[in-house]
């Protein structure tokens, strides 16, 4: 029961509360069962027919607001200058609204992401959040049904209370996105932990047993979740999402594993050592390639899931088919070959968009990686090198990366998303602090 239920008796009832009174006391008591209701950790439950996770977040917070309300609503009944049918009870009714939708607000994102500490939990955070946009538009649209406030549209109180609506909405809903793409973390995990160490080895190259590939085990453990994620999601829209954000996230796990790679072998030749180099960069570059379209392969069969996400696929994997341009162009430029190819530089035009200000470092890293000789200083590597280098430096004479980033076309969601799952923001981290660790460039 809501801690604000005013007591009413014989002797003392709501006509013996003052308005001021009244509206303090309502403001801090509903403030403080909203606070209570977020700080409380609750458990995650299964809905029986479907299996969708969901918590009863939703269900205590639209409870306790439509319980204030009646309160309100009570109050008004027995004072009759602040009744509904009068102006300064209309009055008093909307700044309560107000203040309940500023509070839902604040609350909300002052704890939201406590809510993001598994996978399971990721997942029921979505759906309550979208479920909490339904209780709302139903409390909303009774609210203004009981004040008649549709009679008017254009009064400025109205408009008002409609702005903080699509406000808190919007909040809803791009936090219930926010929450099936952090369920990302929890398949990735074990990717990174426990296969990471697999790629990019000898026993990548030369696999010992024809069934051995280091990218069947990654599918594997990503259909296992993905299974699992299908059950506990709402809908196809946040099953959308949730793809959507896994994709991004294999994406910049392949091009981490690669630069890991580059910055192994860059230490070994400090120390005039051969390690960490592949032993035959074709087959390398070729093992890298098969990697990558076996993998938006298998994100392809997902299309019936969504078929939103064939475009999806389509902007995501370009990063990493730019790549595998770059990286087939370098080894297959022969040694008797004197100028570097035309390829070179149009794709290095490409990947700028996406890399932007560390593009020059990032194609130093793939150059090192699959350049056949294995010093650093020869010819081969450094013409490309440099060669590609100058040329970026005139695209940027007269393009800034405003107008030229290839994430410029992502959307307002997106754009929110941390580094791991944004490729240009994650290549700019990386080379920041590797230039603070003082690795040379």
């Amino acid at each position: 029961m809501n801690a604000l239920s005013l007591k009413r008796t014989d002797n003392y009832g709501y006509e013996c509360i003052e308005l001021r009174d009244f509206v303090q006391r309502f403001k801090k008591l509903s403030l403080d069962c909203i606070l209570n209701i977020y700080q409380s950790q609750r458990p995650v439950e299964a809905i029986i027919q479907s299996n969708r996770l969901v918590t009863t977040l939703p269900s205590d917070i639209f409870t306790i607001v439509t319980y204030d309300t009646a309160i309100m609503y009570e109050y008004q009944r027995v004072h009759s200058q602040v009744s509904m049918s009068s102006d300064l009870g209309c009055t008093l009714a909307i700044h309560l609204a107000h203040f309940l939708i500023q509070t839902l607000c604040k609350v909300h994102k002052r704890y939201r992401n406590n809510f993001y500490d598994s996978l399971e939990r990721c997942c029921a955070a979505a759906n309550d959040f979208l479920q909490m946009i339904t209780l709302f538009e139903k409390w909303i649209e009774d609210f203004i049904h009981s004040h008649q406030l549709h009679r008017d549209t254009h009064r400025p109180y109205f408009l008002s209370l409609q702005s903080q609506r699509q406000e808190l909405v919007s909040i809803y809903l791009q936090d219930a996105v926010y929450s099936a793409q952090m369920a990302h973390n929890f398949v990735m995990q074990p990717i990174q932990e426990d296969l990471s160490k697999y790629l990019f080895t000898k026993e990548w190259e030369y696999p010992s047993e024809p069934t051995y590939v280091v990218v069947t085990s990654i599918i594997k453990t990503l259909q296992d979740f993905l299974q699992d994620v299908q059950i506990f999601l709402a809908s196809t829209f946040l099953l959308h999402k949730f793809i959507d954000s896994l994709m991004m996230a294999m994406v910049t796990f392949f091009v981490h594993q690669l630069l890991i790679k580059a910055k192994h072998i860059r230490k070994s030749v400090v120390v005039s050592k051969n390690t960490h180099r592949f032993k035959n960069s074709h087959r390398a570059a070729s093992q890298f390639v098969n990697d990558i379209v076996t993998v938006q392969a298998y994100f392809e069969t997902l299309i019936p899931l969504s078929p939103g996400l064939e475009s999806s696929i389509q902007r995501h994997f370009h990063p990493l088919e730019s790549i595998c341009i770059f990286i087939n162009i370098i080894t297959s430029w022969h040694h008797a070959q004197t100028s570097l190819p035309e390829d070179i530089l149009q794709i290095s035009h490409v990947l700028h968009r996406i890399a932007g200000n560390v593009t020059a470092k990032f194609l130093r890293d793939l150059t090192l990686l699959f350049t056949v000789s294995s010093k650093l200083s020869n010819k081969r590597a450094r013409k490309i090198y440099h060669r590609v280098r100058s040329n970026l430096k005139m695209i940027q004479a007269y393009e800034t990366m405003d107008n030229y980033c290839y994430y410029s076309i992502i959307d307002e969601t997106q754009s929110k998303l941390p580094p791991v799952l944004r490729l240009d923001q994650f290549l700019s981290l990386f080379y920041q602090r590797r230039d603070l660790k003082s690795f040379t460039i």
